[in-house]
């Protein structure tokens, strides 16, 4: 996929500046490019836009959430217990 592909425009950025991405609009553009699907209609620029948004989602997880998790699994970030 391309690295300019299309994105849905975020609501928020995060500290560093970077778009939070919204996973409920791409579920909801999921929701309508299956109606355009059954009802014949051409949707490859919401196909686009999805595969854009879902690219950005699944990198901001890769580079931010799950350091997190490894990070707590690993004790670093243990609970604290009052």
């Amino acid at each position: 996929m391309s690295a300019d592909a299309p994105a849905l425009p975020a609501r928020r950025l995060d500290a560093a500046g970077r778009p939070h991405v919204d996973l409920r609009a791409i579920l909801r553009l999921l929701g309508e490019m299956s109606q355009a699907l059954q009802a014949g209609t051409p949707c490859r620029s919401m196909a686009d836009l999805i595969s854009g948004s879902l690219t950005t989602f699944l990198r901001r997880g890769e580079t931010e959430i799950y350091p997190l998790y490894n990070l707590v699994g690993s004790g670093v970030l243990a609970p604290r217990v009052a």
